[in-house]
């Protein structure tokens, strides 16, 4: 008792019965920026091919559903062997080694996609989009495993947050990478030459973003930065029990498949934005603009929620909203695309991404406090992996349709995809707001109260017997 060497350093967060207390490093800061620029290169990778599904058809004669396929839903196909690698890279052997896997897939994906300099060169997109698509696990399943490992409680949903507001940024840079490279007025072979140079591009770009965090990212800090980390540590030793332990929560459960459901329908809506938007009118470089910008306007949204669920501790309700949001962008698009106006259609669009911006981060922190103590990787990671699959059939659907757009194949594909994502959003209603870790660390903050009482206590009668002895 008392001669503990191996007693933790500070924190005033928490600290455990057996003397153990927490402390948050401010190396922390360099492992979430390094994070950052290693996923940055996997995001790009995406972002950049999403406004030119109707170009690269033209310039490679080839359907657009193939096009769709090979450059977004293969990911959707590869998620699901991803997600489970990284989910035990990450909640078994360290985020060192998860962050090193997913970069050489996606760089090995990025530079075996710039060797598409010919007429079918298309397929060695599809095979580096398949590379990459494996290693998107690596880097979309991360931002709450940081936080979590590395960030305080009250830091936390902040973390999350901003590193998936970086993600919105690498998608909105990516976007606008095409507009540098091509124009209307090229021929088929200069356009396919620019398309490989933009590639090549991108594949330097995420080589340079990559080696920094190689170097120096580390799996985790010399003590965990809350209680809760601490006993998620432990209880996460076994992924097989991990996995169980998930699907054995009914509640979380249920919420990861209400997330699917909704989250599946809003990322189909942006694998097929421009050829939706071709339909009425309107070109890749406004699918471009449009997505760009709504991308970086999430950035103050998100934060903005991440302030209001600090606060108020309060997940549920603004989930709900947020996950409704989704439906009326979808229609609303569609109804301000009719109209043909330029200004309308943009404006109404980042609008809604203002107000949506919250929604990944508190989705992944939602489910983390549910799952608790199942690891951060796994709960959030399977979100994205079953919206993933279940993007998979809705896009190859809505994209063979919409293999010659028209208006009247369009909005069918529009109630398609905010039907999928009404389903979500009710099935929201049935989720408890149950936020185990929350719950844990209050009653470990409460039982360490106890234990310093009951000190005193003994201290001060300790006091009082010495002072009898010493007046006998």
């Amino acid at each position: 008792m008392g001669n503990d060497s191996k007693t933790k350093l500070i924190s005033p967060e928490f600290s455990s019965p057996d003397s153990t207390q927490y402390k948050v490093y401010p190396y922390r800061f360099v492992v979430y920026i390094l994070t950052c620029l290693s996923s940055m290169q996997n995001f790009m990778m995406w972002s950049v091919v999403y406004p030119l599904q109707s170009t690269n058809s033209d310039i490679y004669d080839l359907n657009l559903a193939w096009i769709v396929f090979g450059t977004s839903t293969i990911q959707n196909i590869t998620y699901l062997p991803g997600t489970f690698l990284a989910n035990y890279f990450y909640d078994q052997i360290g985020i060192r080694a998860g962050t090193f896997v997913g970069g050489v897939l996606t760089l090995a994906g990025l530079w075996v996609r710039s060797l598409c300099g010919t007429a079918d060169g298309f397929w060695y997109i599809m095979a580096g989009h398949t590379l990459g698509g494996i290693g998107q696990p690596f880097f979309f399943n991360i931002p709450q495993k940081i936080s979590s490992t590395w960030f305080s409680p009250k830091e936390r949903t902040y973390a999350t947050t901003g590193m998936t507001i970086f993600f919105s940024m690498a998608n909105s840079i990516g976007s606008l990478i095409p507009q540098f490279f091509l124009k209307d007025d090229q021929s088929k072979e200069e356009k396919i030459t620019q398309i490989q140079k933009m590639f090549l591009f991108t594949a330097i770009l995420g080589t340079i973003s990559y080696i920094p965090g190689f170097l120096f990212i580390r799996s985790k800090p010399d003590t965990p930065p809350s209680a809760a980390q601490e006993e998620s540590e432990k209880a996460n030793k076994d992924f097989k029990q991990n996995l169980k332990n998930l699907w054995n929560n009914k509640n979380a459960t249920i919420f990861i498949i209400a997330c699917a459901f909704n989250q599946s329908a809003t990322i189909s809506f942006s694998y097929i934005l421009e050829p939706l938007l071709q339909a009425f009118d309107f070109n890749y470089e406004d699918a471009s603009n449009i997505f760009s910008l709504a991308n970086f306007l999430q950035i103050p949204g998100a934060f903005l929620g991440a302030i209001v669920v600090s606060k108020t501790s309060k997940y549920k309700l603004p989930v709900i909203g947020l996950s409704f949001l989704g439906v009326a962008l979808i229609l609303g698009v569609m109804m301000t695309a009719a109209t043909g106006l330029r200004w309308l259609l943009m404006t109404y669009y980042c609008i809604c991404y203002f107000f949506q911006g919250p929604i990944v981060p508190l989705t992944l922190e939602f489910v983390v406090e549910l799952a608790f103590p199942v690891g951060e990787a796994t709960s959030g990671g399977l979100i994205v992996m079953l919206y993933e699959i279940i993007s998979c059939p809705i896009t190859i659907l809505t994209s063979n349709y919409l293999n010659h757009p028209n208006k009247t194949s369009a909005t069918v594909c529009f109630f398609i995809l905010a039907g999928v994502c009404a389903i979500g959003a009710f099935m929201m209603f049935f989720v408890k707001e149950d936020l185990r870790r929350q719950k844990f660390e209050k009653a470990q903050a409460h039982q360490d109260d106890s234990i310093l009482d009951k000190s005193k206590s003994e201290t001060v009668k300790a006091e009082e017997l010495g002072s009898d002895y010493t007046s006998i």
